[in-house]
């Protein structure tokens, strides 16, 4: 069961299975490579029951594995015992975590916008200036009347 549920995070969170599933310190149960914007390390428990119980030594195991990722606990709740299918499947962050997460969601939001701005002038045969793609770059306001 939990190896299913191991390799299902490991699609779904854009990273790699850990081989012996958490048996390898530093390493839970997978993890996301080293270097990518917020690169979780993972333990997940999976169960056909209806409760999983969180504890404050899992979240602390899972802080030192994690060693220079960001922990996180994976919770599946299997629907059937075929195995097929998960009827719930959550994730615990920590709010530091959480916060930073919805930053850079919130950022990308607002670089996608200048971009489109500026691809708008691109279109319309102006010159994009340097000065204002370097600004979108830094997440600063785009004063579209710059020049370079």
């Amino acid at each position: 069961m939990s190896d299913r549920h191991e390799r299902r995070l490991a699609a779904v969170l854009g990273g790699r299975q850990s081989r012996g599933s958490g048996s390898v310190f530093s390493d839970g149960d997978g993890r996301r490579t080293h270097g990518q914007p917020f690169a979780f390390a993972w333990d997940g428990k999976s169960t056909l029951g209806g409760s999983i119980s969180i504890t404050r030594a899992m979240w602390r195991k899972m802080v030192e594995q994690a060693t220079w990722g960001r922990p996180m606990l994976a919770f599946g709740f299997f629907s059937d015992t075929r195995l097929s299918d998960f009827e719930i499947s959550l994730v615990a962050v920590s709010d530091h975590d959480f916060s930073e997460l919805l930053e850079a969601v919130d950022t990308a939001g607002r670089m996608r916008e200048r971009l489109l701005a500026l691809a708008q002038l691109a279109e319309l045969g102006q010159p994009v200036p340097a000065q204002a793609l370097r600004a979108v770059a830094r997440d600063q306001a785009v004063d579209l009347a710059c020049q370079d």
